[in-house]
């Protein structure tokens, strides 16, 4: 792993051991991805990822000396921020059974040097009727019938299509399917958008006018293993740091550092003020790295997804309540009695694979723009859809 862990008492964690037992969750997590079989005899069903990173802790802790043995809880305890993070929600809430549905591509990350927004301007770039853009017109109601789909936006603008693909995120679905579709959505795909979780993750950069670290060596990643007893939270509202998995340096910006935080924690840290977020965060990072000269950032900026009432979260996952037919389920489009394509969906929580992800996203719109091409008789061997 990139950079180091660290105690709550500004000690750093032996790298080498980090390093070991960095490996050793990351063995375990591709386990996991991969459908390995549970450790023990039982029903599969009734445990959860948590349940698995425990048992297989515990069965290569005994490898160890005792003396290193409390680094290492320490370290998977920093480790489970970092599954929260990648999840969005509780590892405890998550079905071992289903973790394999989504699996990692090979190539690792991809770094966007002018950020998502370049990729959206390219896509923008390539329509050749750019005046039929229409944005900022929040959609209030989707009726359709045999004969057309309209739209009914806040503003009082109707629009009016053979068929709509809605792409709005599941969050969005959970609050208000009930009243943004007309007639009402069929029983198989509500039951999906209620048994399928809605995570929350958030990024929180700290900007430094005068970084506090070698602009020659960088500040690399700070990550926070706190032990059994620190670790656990009694109240989230006050308490939402212990969520945070790592400070690390920000690609392409070397005056600001990145904060990783998750589920409810992340919700209340998006409602506190730029002095609440900056002192708390100013605080983590004197006491873990035992420095008290550390200065505060001159800027907080914080992602917001949890309140934004527009997404209501950041990506989908599987839950205990879930059945692996959901995604799919999600996916499905609506015909009228005829049997013509009307409403068609897509979005990150409607790939089966790579759900939570902007690849998956990505190839849900493709899948949804071939099926509306072959609807209307295009043959799309011959067409890009990339």
């Amino acid at each position: 792993a990139r950079g180091y862990f660290y105690r709550s008492n500004g000690r750093q964690i032996d790298k080498e051991l980090g390093a070991k037992v960095w490996a050793l969750f990351k063995e375990i997590e591709a386990e996991v991805e991969t459908g390995h079989p549970w450790p023990n005899e039982g029903d599969k069903t009734l445990f959860t990822m948590r349940d698995y990173y425990v048992v297989r802790l515990q069965e290569n802790l005994k490898k160890f000396p005792a003396a290193e043995r409390t680094d290492i809880i320490a370290i998977f305890n920093c480790c489970s921020n970092y599954l929260r993070f990648h999840w969005g929600v509780e590892i405890a809430n998550i079905p071992l059974e289903l973790c394999s549905m989504a699996p990692e591509i090979e190539g690792g990350d991809v770094l966007i040097p002018r950020g998502t927004r370049s990729l959206v301007n390219a896509i923008i770039s390539r329509f050749r009727c750019e005046e039929r853009l229409n944005i900022e017109k929040q959609a209030t109601s989707i009726s359709w019938g045999d004969d057309l789909v309209e739209i009914r936006c806040s503003s009082g603008d109707i629009y009016r299509a053979k068929c709509v693909v809605v792409t709005v995120s599941l969050g969005y679905l959970k609050e208000h399917h009930r009243n943004l579709f007309q007639p009402s959505l069929p029983h198989e795909k509500i039951e999906a958008i209620h048994g399928l979780d809605f995570g929350l993750v958030d990024k929180i950069f700290l900007h430094y006018d005068r970084p506090f670290w070698s602009s020659e060596v960088g500040f690399g990643s700070v990550k926070l293993a706190w032990d059994d007893d620190e670790a656990v939270i009694t109240d989230p509202k006050s308490q939402w740091y212990k969520r945070i998995f790592s400070f690390d340096d920000v690609y392409f910006n070397p005056s600001c550092l990145c904060v990783w935080i998750s589920c409810n924690e992340a919700y209340h840290m998006e409602h506190l003020s730029e002095e609440d977020i900056s002192e708390t965060c100013t605080g983590l990072l004197r006491q873990f790295l035992g420095d008290p000269s550390i200065p505060k950032p001159s800027k907080v900026i914080w992602s917001t997804w949890g309140t934004n009432q527009h997404t209501l979260g950041s990506y989908s996952c599987p839950r205990m309540q879930s059945d692996a037919s959901h995604f799919s389920s999600l996916a499905e489009p609506l015909t009228d009695s005829n049997g013509r394509l009307r409403v068609l969906f897509a979005g990150e929580a409607t790939h089966t694979m790579y759900h939570s992800t902007m690849h998956g996203a990505r190839e849900s719109g493709v899948r949804e723009a071939t099926r509306l091409l072959q609807n209307f008789g295009v043959d799309t061997s011959t067409h890009q859809t990339s």
